[in-house]
């Protein structure tokens, strides 16, 4: 399917919602996801067992369909990945913003990482973040006109 880009859309979604909306087709100019486990959650592969009742532990493993289908799709835009760095919880493998690993959101290799020090709910108060965010917008409205 062709995308045509007639109209400015710009694109900012936290953590998650990056992922549970791959499946949707929209053609954007530039984008900006924090805190999004491209990677998916090696303990969301466990805890599924343990929580079998909350759909985010099935949706959000590693080998689900979600993550899968997110890491399919091919980014020919700019795309800025705002990594949440602090926060760290002992039961995920490895250093995380206590909810994804640095890991699962610096998994892709097609878009800009900036690292902020923050958890992951932190990033969504923070003037640091809407700095980034409102840059990356204008850069977009400057590329577009």
């Amino acid at each position: 399917m062709s995308k045509q880009r007639t109209t400015l859309c710009y694109t900012t979604q936290h953590g998650w919602a990056i992922c549970s909306t791959s499946n949707q087709v929209f053609a954007s100019s530039s984008g900006v996801s924090i805190s999004t486990p491209f990677r998916g959650s090696s303990t969301a592969d466990w805890a599924k067992y343990v929580v079998p009742s909350y759909p985010l532990f099935r949706d959000i493993g590693r080998k689900s369909d979600p993550i899968k289908k997110a890491n399919e799709i091919e980014l020919d835009i700019p795309w800025t990945q705002i990594v949440s760095t602090t926060g760290g919880v002992p039961y995920h493998n490895g250093p995380n913003d206590g909810v994804v690993t640095l890991a699962s959101m610096t998994h892709r290799t097609d878009m800009e990482y900036i690292e902020v020090p923050h958890t992951h709910y932190e990033t969504m108060c923070s003037d640091q973040v809407a700095e980034i965010v409102a840059e990356r917008y204008s850069r977009t409205l400057t590329a577009e006109h």
